[in-house]
């Protein structure tokens, strides 16, 4: 529980998959602890480009999102290039390898979980049972953040 409490912690200190997804001005990724590679990248980012796309339309008057939505223009070449294609896309089931600095890395599945009209995302990682990504898995968890 400590990894999960940490990751809580990064994403309220920095709380944005879009910066994440689209780094700006030389920025890394900052909401995981340790470097995750996506098997389906160019689907990730279509994705996160539709949500941000759905959302204008439903908050025309947040500046936060607008500044945010500019800043990821000017900042990205991906980013500029989905947002000006028009680019849409769902978030699906996704495979990903989290490179854990102490016990390797670790072939994970992602599954987002979306929540009605609010829109609200879980995200689910999970492994193979009886593997040894699921021990990996395991292991990472009980090191904590700072492994």
């Amino acid at each position: 529980m400590r990894g999960i409490a940490a990751v809580r912690s990064a994403a309220r200190r920095v709380g944005n998959f879009a910066r994440d997804t689209f780094p700006v001005d030389g920025a890394g990724p900052r909401l995981s602890h340790w470097p995750v590679t996506s098997l389906a990248q160019n689907a990730v980012e279509s994705a996160v480009v539709s949500d941000l796309r759905r959302a204008t339309g439903r908050f025309r008057q947040s500046k936060r999102l607008t500044g945010l939505i500019r800043a990821l223009g000017k900042g990205n070449t991906r980013f500029a290039e989905l947002w000006s294609s028009g680019a849409v896309g769902a978030h699906r089931e996704d495979h990903k390898i989290v490179d854990h600095p102490v016990v390797g890395p670790i072939a994970v599945d992602c599954d987002v979980m979306t929540e009605g009209d609010a829109e609200r995302k879980i995200v689910i990682l999970s492994t193979a049972p009886d593997t040894e990504d699921e021990t990996r898995f395991r292991l990472a968890l009980l090191s904590g953040a700072s492994g």
